[in-house]
């Protein structure tokens, strides 16, 4: 799975360490894909003594990739990650959220369907970003 990827905005919080020889940061992005579709991305990275980057963590596995990839570019800029390797070798299935062959309908005919169809769509909201 490829996806073109532009950060609109990026912060980051100083967290709590048990070391002295360790800094950690809860990084988070927000991102937009090709489809204009906004996400929020963390990630706990860890600085050495050099205040060099000696490890991170997303907050989910699956996007470790991009989060490494986040890590290398500043806000405004818009990149292409290819994501098929890394779900080939942890065996992840590709998330198509419309069956193949099914046009993924606008966000204006959910919104406002044409009068002639008379169609009456429930979509069911489970939060927002």
């Amino acid at each position: 799975m490829i996806k073109t990827i532009t950060i609109t905005q990026f912060k980051r919080e100083p967290l709590p360490t048990k070391s002295e020889q360790q800094q950690i940061w809860q990084y988070t992005w927000q991102i937009k894909d090709e489809k204009q579709h906004f996400r929020q991305i963390s990630a706990r990275i860890v600085f050495n003594i050099a205040e060099q980057t000696s490890s991170f963590q997303a907050e989910y596995v699956r996007e470790m990739p991009l989060v490494d990839a986040l890590l290398r570019h500043p806000v405004g800029t818009t990149f292409t990650i290819d994501f098929t390797e890394f779900n080939q070798k942890h065996c992840y299935d590709s998330r198509a959220p419309y069956k193949l062959g099914t046009e993924l309908p606008s966000e204006h005919t959910l919104l406002f369907p044409a009068k002639e169809k008379q169609q009456h769509l429930q979509i069911e909201v489970h939060g927002f970003i």
